[in-house]
């Protein structure tokens, strides 16, 4: 019955001119992807070995749809029960592309450092998450009367600034950026909290 009802929103959305498809570095902030299941259910389902070794990603088929480095981390920092209870989140999500971004830049010293210190990793994942889900339409609306940003508290306490920039006729295309990271798809929205996949892993401000 779900999958019937996803099937007629999409092809409402698609009737309202709203497009699934990236065009370039911008997406389409007004569609959604409704899901089954639990954030954790989509994360697990799409890591098939999932583990937090300093070469993570180079395990994964396709690094820019799995989350083998994402869900090993989440496991060994005991977020991953979070993820997979009730609740109302935002995840922004690195796939294992992401992981693979953000290890080269930060040097193969420094990247098994984070991996192997659980209180460092886990505030690096919480600053991912917002403790609120939000669609990406509901952001961009957000900071529309900002200059294009807003700026929103994570689970790891300090803020996450968010920014949008770009439009293309009536439907709300944006290129939407956190730190060096990238948006790489509309929201996925689950029974727990919604999540958007990223293509770099968001770095903490500096203390």
């Amino acid at each position: 019955m779900k999958k019937g009802v996803v099937l007629l929103f999409t092809a409402f959305l698609f009737g309202l001119g709203i497009s699934f498809a990236q065009d370039s570095d911008q997406i389409n902030v007004q569609a959604v992807q409704l899901e089954n299941g639990s954030l954790m259910g989509y994360l697990t389902a799409n890591a098939t070995n999932p583990n937090t070794d300093t070469n993570c990603y180079a395990k994964a088929s396709n690094p820019e749809t799995s989350y083998n480095c994402l869900v090993g981390a989440l496991q060994k920092t005991g977020l991953d029960k979070a993820l997979a209870d009730k609740g109302s989140f935002t995840l922004f999500a690195p796939t294992d592309q992401a992981f693979k971004v953000y290890a080269t830049a930060a040097g193969e010293t420094a990247f098994h450092d984070l991996v192997n210190s659980p209180d460092t990793l886990s505030a690096l994942l919480k600053y991912h998450v917002l403790p609120k889900a939000f669609t990406l339409d509901d952001l961009y609306y957000m900071a529309s009367g900002l200059n294009g940003t807003t700026t929103l508290p994570t689970l790891e306490g300090q803020n996450l600034a968010i920014h949008f920039s770009g439009n293309s006729g009536g439907n709300t295309m944006s290129s939407v950026t956190l730190g060096s990271a990238h948006a790489l798809a509309p929201t996925m929205v689950f029974n727990n909290g919604n999540l958007i996949s990223i293509d770099d892993v968001v770095a903490l401000p500096a203390s």
